[in-house]
Order: structure tokens, then C-alpha cells, then sequence
């Protein structure tokens, strides 16, 4: 046998219903029974207009909508726009909008000018309404708004009635009935017969809103006929009456039939179904094929969509149900309450024998076949053996109530309410069969299954299943806990073992230790588990689910209706039929193969932000302060809303995974941060073929002022504007410094200038003229002590005049390089040196950078030098004496070295002029080191900048 596909729909909504025949449930969760209109919109809602306002159903739970303009709560004519907006009126002549899960009131439409209640249809892209000033229209494109007069008698241009037929209008005005184009909006009058006119005039008139093709619903509530009026081109003619029995409800066009609710009972018009009892106003079939009914007496009820047939046994006596079952291709068995067995052959089922179980045994609650030939019958107090091709009934033993059998090589074991029995087969003679039974365990025993190959049974026990070889029992353990089930069952060398808290586990027969749960049932309730072929069938409260028994997966594409009712405790698949046993009897439906079944739908309904409903458009952008946003989610479903759950995520957060949101519909962020985000979700239902694709929605959080793009490049413009004047303002400061230095240079440099030149023109040539006068003087006068004293005044004038030339030069800024101050020092120390004993070596470096070098510091160097050299002249006794001047980077080294007798006498501190040496270079930055060991070794080191 092929590989049976399927899924299956739950037989209960959440929300809660409670049974009132085998038909039609009813449906909890609006705050009153008084509900006057049903309306499935496009998307699969169902609403409702009651008495108490308009509700939304989606299968799990109710959204009631109102509005504070409203000046009654009661409302009807539901409707719905080419846009997705329903419409409904109220009983105070209001005409409300729901869009963007918000109630409006029509402010155009004035309930106050009017006399009875409107009627509205939507027509095309129009949105009609009676009105005692005409026909009153709404472009639902624009939400532009006027009224249209029926007629030229301006005393009575009211439209008292409408309703929709083949895209068009038919409005009755006062003795006058038109048709409306909606692509024109023009009234035109149509031809009719004398007695339309005199309907025109009934003011009591009403047209049931939505025909059916071409045929249009009169009626008045003050009369029990209906009228049935049809549309052809321009003009309208009888086509029937209808009588009822009782005051008029309201007539329902749904699919191919047309219901009548009157006063006591509901009936069709295109067939003989009747409903009674439940004063019904209305009735719709939603998209997955279930019928709607809005009743005054017990509210909202529902009749689910089912291909489920009741199967009856023909010999059974009336009342007698069917209690269990069992077949094959060739033969079926049925048992029933009463305690009659009956064989039925499944080819020719005019073949049939029925047995019945001996008085006192108490209906059969057990019924499992053993061969083709055999099958084990357990009543609530005996246990017996149909054999000899189920013609012959053998008692085993009385006071047992058989709970499980598995058939082994020799025997047949038996779990039952006070234990475990094996019974051996002996030959005995004709051909019969002698059973004799051997208690194995005296313990409850709930089910059990025989494996042939590796000669195991594996038994749930009260406390535990348990695994046998050899009559001996070893328990099974899962996750460190007793496995405790009320099932066994086997296929392709597993076990399934339904658990109370653990799921359904699978057990492999090799290797006992081996046991896994079965993926996506841990948290399942599972009353019954059957296995045919490769298909698991999984019963629970009020569900049925089936999956794949070696890919371990839910099947997908075989469309189930929900079971028959809510009792359903056993199923079995025979062939390409699944049957329900129910406390009601016996249920087949085929299992018919589906590649376009459900389409799950689901919608993004409203967004929250900061816990307050709001519209928003695509790609919004929120401000920083409002970064909690909610989304509210929706998926109608009404046959198995409690399997439908939503995966999301949100892309642009720290964690953007997919997430199952198991029951919950409104999913929220709170505290996002900014950046850019979206939002999708899908609705899964197990069962549908595949869901309509995910919801999005993409939005914006932009970030604080302070962090902004504009706000951060306003600090860059004005940090960089402000480093541009702070940098502008310190080159210019450094610019008029530097202009004022070299003016102040320059006044130095031309003071310097003059004085240098008053010093030589003046003070020079007066010296000069002194010294030349004292020469002569000294030349003129004789030996003695006048003579002695003109040549003390002749060595002063030549000191002076040296120091003078000195001083011109520190002055003259001609001389302010460092190239300048070595041949001036090389110069004066030859000088020095030329008449007296002591050899002078003056080493020159061989390249001396271009340094301009102040007149101050010429002058420090100069005259540090100098007197280093007078000390060697005066105090060394050297013969010989090295000046040399070295360039190291940024330093000048000048090496003053004697082969003099040494400074012994020398204490660092002592003498005016070290001192002296010692001020200058430390002035100038540098430093002075003395060595004494043969001679004396001067060295200054100072720092010269580029």
C-alpha cells in the first residue's frame, strides 16, 4: 500500500465551545447571544454585529470595536470595501468604517434627518445606503460623498430599499424602482409590472441586500412571504412567492443555497434541510469551508465542515452502536453496546453472519482479530475467542476484562485489569483449539505488544513498562525516569510507547536502551496511538494527528475533515478509510489525497509604539523616545487554531534568529536602539499546504539629537571653523611676533650699528690719536719714573683699544654666523699666541653649517675661549697648545689641550675667571669638563640651533 500523506485539523477552537447536537456548536467569547449579522471578509475573518457593537473572530479570540461618536451600540449590515474597510450601521441610523483596527464614524452620512434604518451594500468602488434623501453614495476611492434623488417629486426623493445583483444596484424609491451603475453612478428607472409599483409604495418594503446571480429577496416583517424578483437587463419581473411559517428574520444567500430565518426555523430554498429551535438571523460559510450561524437564543454557533459518514449495520436493532471495529480487505467486524458480533464480508457485504456474547457478559469493550480466522472478544466481564472463520464463540475465562492481546509463536498473551496472562493453543480434537491460561504477573496491565524475532514483550504495566524474555522483566528507564504509558505498539522493528509526561518514545528493538521521543509530540496528550502500514495515527482530546512512521514526520498533503464529535477514543485505517469510533457509533471518511489545501493567511493587524496604537506607514521613522514598539499579529483559523503559532524575527538588532512564538500573537521590543529594523513574521499551521507568505514591516529608530548626522557634522563644521580661526589667529599672532622680533632685531641691529660705527669713528680714532700722542710722549722723554708711567698709560690705551675692537665686533651684525665666530676665535688666538714661545694648533672642522648665531652668544663663546687661552699663556708654561672645534649634531665642541705643568693648584670654584667661563657656557646651555693628566684639557660643549 502507497505511503499515506496527511495532517489533520483540531477538532475544538480555544476559545471554548459548548455542543448542542452533532451538528452545530456554539461558540463562546461575545458578550451577548443577541447577534443580528455574520460577515466573512477577504481576508477570513468572521465579524459579527450584535447587539452590544461589532466583533471580530480569528479563531482563538474575539476584537470588539467601537467608537465614541456612537450614540447606540447595536449594529448590522456588515460589508466590505474594494479597500479591505468593513462597514456596519447602528440602530441610531450611524454609519461606522473599521480601518486600521479603529472604528469611524461616517460624518457625511446624517442620521439625524432620517426616519428608519439604513440599508448599505457595496457596489463596485461605491458604498451605497437608503436614505430619506435619496440614495446616498460614498466613492470609497476618495471618501468623496453625495446624495443621489430617486425621482422628481421633490416632496419624496427618499430611497426606502437596495440591494446588490450582478454588480449593479436595484433601489426602490416611492413608487419607482431604479437600477444603479456604479461606473457611471447613474439612477435609471427600470420596467416593471403595476404590482411593483404598488410594492414601491410600501414603505415596509425591504430587499434582502446581497441577490443570488440574477434573483432579488422581497419581504416585509409585517408578512411571512417572501418575493422572488429577478433582474434582467433593465427590467424586473416575478419569478415566485414563499411562504413561512412565522415573522420574517432575514434571508441568507451562502454559496449555492439560500437560507430563510424565520420566527422558530431556518430553511433552504434550493433543498429540503430544515433547522429548528434556535431562532437563527443569519448564516455564512467561511473560506475553509464551515458554516456560520448567528442565533438569537444561543449566539454564535459553527457546523464544521466534515466528509465523516455515519456507518450503520444493517441486522444491528435501532438505537444498538457500533463499539468497536475491526477489518481488513476481505472481511469486517463490527461490535456493538447491546453484545452482537457482526461479520460482514468486506467484498460481498451481502454476506453477513451476526453472533451474539451470552447474556450477562455486558457490552463488548474489546475486539482484536488474531488471524484471519480468530479474533480475541472482551466484554466488562468475560473474554472470549470467535473462531472457525468467526462462526464459533469460545469462552476463555469469565471475570476478566481484556485491555490488550498479542499474539506470540504458541501462545497468545493478555493484558488485563488484575494482570498478565499467557495462554497456550493446544490441538484438540475436530480441529478445535483448547486455550489454557498461565497468570504470568499479577499486576494492572494496560497494553502490550509480542516481538517475534527477538522473542520480547514489552508490557505497560500500572508502574511502568516493562520489557519480558523469558517471563522475566526488565524495566524501561528514559532521561533517568520510568517510562509509564498506557500504549504499545510496534512497526518496523520500533516500539511507540504514548507516555503521561515524557511524549510519545520510540523504543528500538535491538537495543531497549535505545529510546528517543518522537519530534514534535513531547508535550501531546495522546489517548490512542495506531499504526497502519507506515502511518502513526495519534488520538487526543479532541485531535488527531498522523505522521511519517520512518521519516519520524507530520504528513503534509492528505486533507482530514475534524472528527464526527468530541468522543472519539478509538481510529482505524482500513484501505483508503479512516474510521472514528465515537460513544456515538461508528465514523468513516475517506483519505483523500489534497495538493491545494488550506493556505494559512496571516496579517500584521496594528503596531503599538510606547503602548499606544498608531498608524504607521512603511519605512517610518520614530524619534529616539519612542523605540518600544508591539506588533500584533493574526491568523484566522477555525478548525485548528490551536496548532497555528508565528515565527519571527527582527533584523537590525543583537539577535535577528527566527523565533516560535507558540500561542502568542502580540510580539514586543522594548528599549531598541537606534538604527534601522524590520520586522517579518509567518504563520505555520501544520496541516496547510504552505502559509501566504510572511508580514514585514520596515521602520526607522533615529537617533538622539546629540548623535545624529547633522548634529555631527555641525561639531565638525564648528570644531573645524573654530581650530581654523584658533590656528588663523596663532599664525598671526606668530606672524606679528615674528614681525615684531624682527623689527626689535632690526632697531638692535641698527643700534648696534650705530653704536659700532660712533664707537669706531669716534671713540676709536680719539683712542688712536691718544696712544699715538703718548707713543711720542714716550719717545721725548727720558729715563725715569715719568717714562715709566707714560708706558703703563701706552699698555692701558693698547689693551683698551683691543677690548674696543672687541666690542665693535660683537656689535657688528655682519658676524652673527657660527662660520664668522670660528675665524674670528682662530684669528685672535693666533694673535695671542704670535710673539711669545708656545706653539699654537688650531683644527678647523672641515665643513661649518650656515648658523646665524646671536651677538650675546658670540660674544659668551668668544670670551670663554679667550680666557682659556690667556690661562694657558700666562699660567701653563706649555710649549704647545691645540684649539680644535668640532660640529656634533646640535653641539659645538671646542677642545682648548696644553702639555703645561697642569692646574694642580686648581679647585673647581676658585679663580674670576673659571668662574666666569663656567657663567658663560652655562648661560649659553652647555658645560665645561677639566682634565689634568698631562696638561690641562678644557672642553665646552655647547648647543647650537639650526
Amino acid at each position: 500500500m502507497h505511503k499515506i500523506l496527511s495532517w489533520v485539523l483540531l477538532l475544538l477552537f480555544s476559545s471554548g465551545y459548548a455542543q448542542k447536537n452533532d451538528s452545530l456548536h456554539e461558540v463562546k467569547g461575545l458578550p451577548t447571544n443577541q447577534i443580528f449579522d455574520l460577515f466573512v471578509d477577504s481576508r477570513g475573518f468572521l465579524w459579527a454585529g450584535h447587539d452590544l457593537g461589532i466583533s471580530r473572530f480569528d479563531g482563538l479570540s474575539f476584537t470588539h470595536f467601537s467608537s465614541d461618536k456612537s450614540m447606540s451600540l447595536a449594529a448590522g449590515d456588515l460589508c466590505e470595501d474594494p479597500q479591505g474597510r468593513i462597514w456596519c450601521r447602528n440602530f441610531s441610523n450611524q454609519i461606522f468604517y473599521i480601518e486600521h483596527e479603529r472604528m469611524h464614524l461616517l460624518e457625511a452620512y446624517d442620521p439625524r434627518e432620517e426616519t428608519r434604518f439604513p440599508t448599505a451594500v457595496i457596489c463596485g468602488n461605491k458604498l451605497l445606503a437608503t436614505s430619506d434623501k435619496g440614495l446616498f453614495e460614498c466613492n470609497t476611492d476618495n471618501m468623496k460623498c453625495r446624495y443621489i434623488k430617486c425621482g422628481n417629486d421633490p416632496h419624496s426623493t427618499a430611497a426606502f430599499a437596495i440591494a446588490k445583483v450582478r454588480g449593479k444596484a436595484v433601489v426602490v424609491g416611492y413608487g419607482c424602482w431604479y437600477k444603479y451603475d456604479p461606473g457611471t453612478g447613474v439612477l435609471t428607472t427600470l420596467t416593471t409590472g403595476t404590482h411593483f409599483a404598488a410594492l414601491a409604495h410600501l414603505k415596509s418594503i425591504k430587499l434582502q441586500p446581497y441577490g443570488y446571480k440574477d434573483t432579488i429577496y422581497s419581504f416585509s416583517i409585517l408578512s411571512s412571504k417572501i418575493l422572488k424578483i429577478v433582474l434582467q437587463g433593465d427590467t424586473l419581473r416575478m419569478a415566485g412567492e414563499i411562504t413561512t411559517n412565522g415573522i420574517m428574520n432575514t434571508i441568507s444567500p451562502s454559496n449555492a443555497e439560500t437560507w430563510v430565518h424565520a420566527k422558530g426555523e431556518s430553511f433552504s430554498l434550493e433543498g429540503n434541510e430544515t433547522i429548528s429551535g434556535y431562532d437563527l438571523s443569519d448564516l455564512v460559510v467561511d473560506k475553509e469551508g464551515n458554516t456560520w450561524y448567528s442565533s438569537f437564543k444561543y449566539g454564535l454557533l459553527i457546523k464544521y465542515k466534515t466528509n465523516w459518514k455515519k456507518v450503520t449495520v444493517p441486522g444491528a436493532e435501532a438505537g444498538d452502536v457500533i463499539t468497536r471495529f475491526e477489518g481488513n480487505s476481505q472481511i469486517f467486524v463490527y461490535a456493538t453496546r447491546s453484545g452482537k458480533i457482526v461479520i460482514r464480508d468486506a467484498v460481498n457485504p451481502a454476506r453477513q453472519w451476526i453472533i451474539a456474547v451470552p447474556l450477562g457478559s455486558g457490552p463488548v469493550e474489546y475486539l482484536k482479530s488474531i488471524d484471519n480466522n480468530r479474533y480475541i472478544i472482551g466484554t466488562s466481564l468475560r473474554a472470549y475467542v470467535l473462531e472457525d472463520g468467526a462462526t464459533r464463540l469460545q469462552e476463555l475465562q469469565p471475570q476478566m476484562t481484556v485491555k490488550s492481546t498479542a499474539v506470540a509463536d504458541t501462545s497468545i498473551y493478555l493484558a488485563t485489569a488484575t494482570g498478565l496472562y499467557e495462554w497456550v493453543t493446544h490441538p484438540r480434537g475436530g480441529g478445535n483449539l483448547q486455550y489454557q491460561a498461565r497468570l504470568i504477573k499479577t499486576e494492572r496491565c494496560r497494553s502490550l505488544r509480542y516481538d517475534s524475532p527477538s522473542h520480547t514483550l514489552l508490557v505497560a504495566f500500572k508502574n511502568g513498562v516493562v520489557s519480558m524474555r523469558n517471563n522475566q522483566g526488565t524495566p524501561l528507564f528514559y532521561n533517568g525516569a520510568p517510562v509509564v504509558g498506557s500504549l504499545v505498539r510496534q512497526s518496523a522493528g520500533k516500539f511507540y510507547i504514548p507516555t503521561f509526561n515524557q511524549g510519545v518514545l520510540v523504543v528500538d528493538k535491538s537495543n531497549f536502551n535505545n529510546i528517543h521521543a518522537l519530534p514534535g509530540y513531547q508535550t501531546s496528550v495522546v489517548t490512542q496511538l495506531r499504526i497502519l502500514h507506515d502511518t502513526g495515527w495519534l488520538l487526543g482530546p479532541g485531535v488527531i494527528d498522523a505522521f511519517d512512521i520512518k521519516k519520524e514526520q507530520p504528513f503534509q498533503n492528505l486533507f482530514i475533515p475534524p472528527p464526527p464529535d468530541q468522543d472519539v477514543y478509538d481510529l482505524k485505517a482500513v484501505g483508503n478509510n479512516l474510521y472514528a469510533l465515537s460513544g456515538n457509533g461508528l465514523y468513516s471518511v475517506p483519505l483523500t489525497h489534497s495538493t491545494s489545501g488550506l493556505v494559512q493567511q496571516n496579517y500584521l493587524l496594528k503596531i503599538a509604539v510606547n503602548g499606544r496604537d498608531t498608524t504607521l506607514p512603511e519605512g517610518c521613522k520614530l524619534p529616539d523616545s519612542k523605540n518600544s514598539i508591539a506588533f500584533y499579529l493574526s491568523a484566522p483559523n477555525f478548525s485548528d487554531p490551536g496548532k497555528v503559532f508565528f515565527r519571527y524575527h527582527l533584523t537590525g538588532s543583537s539577535d535577528d534568529k527566527w523565533i516560535n512564538s507558540s500561542s502568542e500573537r502580540v510580539i514586543r521590543y522594548s528599549e531598541l536602539a537606534p538604527g534601522h529594523y524590520t520586522f517579518e513574521a509567518i504563520a505555520v499551521n501544520p496541516r496547510a499546504i504552505r502559509s501566504s507568505g510572511p508580514v514585514s514591516f520596515s521602520f526607522t529608530i533615529n537617533p538622539v539629537w546629540y548623535d545624529t548626522a547633522l548634529f555631527k557634522a555641525a561639531v565638525i563644521l564648528l570644531t573645524s571653523i573654530a581650530a581654523y580661526l584658533a590656528v588663523r589667529n596663532a599664525i598671526n599672532t606668530r606672524i606679528k611676533e615674528e614681525r615684531l622680533r624682527n623689527e626689535k632685531k632690526l632697531a638692535i641691529i641698527n643700534e648696534r650699528t650705530r653704536i659700532s660705527g660712533e664707537i669706531h669713528d669716534d671713540l676709536n680714532a680719539g683712542l688712536s690719536g691718544v696712544k699715538l700722542l703718548t707713543e711720542l710722549t714716550l719717545k721725548k722723554t727720558g729715563d725715569g719714573g715719568a717714562k715709566e708711567d707714560i708706558q703703563k698709560i701706552y699698555s692701558y690705551l693698547s689693551d683698551l683699544s683691543i677690548k674696543m675692537r672687541e666690542v665693535i665686533w660683537s656689535l657688528n651684525d655682519c658676524n652673527d654666523s657660527l662660520k664668522e665666530l670660528l675665524r674670528y676665535i682662530q684669528r685672535q688666538a693666533k694673535q695671542l699666541f704670535e710673539n711669545s714661545n708656545i706653539l699654537l694648533t688650531v683644527e678647523m672642522p672641515s665643513v661649518v653649517p650656515d648658523v646665524e648665531i646671536g651677538s650675546d652668544i658670540r660674544s659668551d663663546i668668544y670670551l670663554s675661549v679667550k680666557e682659556a687661552l690667556h690661562n694657558v699663556l700666562k699660567h701653563a708654561a706649555a710649549q704647545t697648545v691645540l684649539l680644535r672645534f668640532s660640529l656634533q649634531k646640535d653641539l659645538l665642541e671646542i677642545h682648548i689641550r696644553d702639555n703645561g705643568k697642569g692646574m694642580t693648584n686648581f679647585t673647581p670654584g676658585e679663580g674670576n675667571g673659571i668662574l666666569n667661563m663656567k657663567k658663560r657656557i652655562q648661560r649659553l646651555g652647555g658645560n665645561i669638563e677639566f682634565n689634568n693628566q698631562t696638561g690641562t684639557t678644557l672642553v665646552f660643549t655647547i648647543p647650537i640651533h639650526k
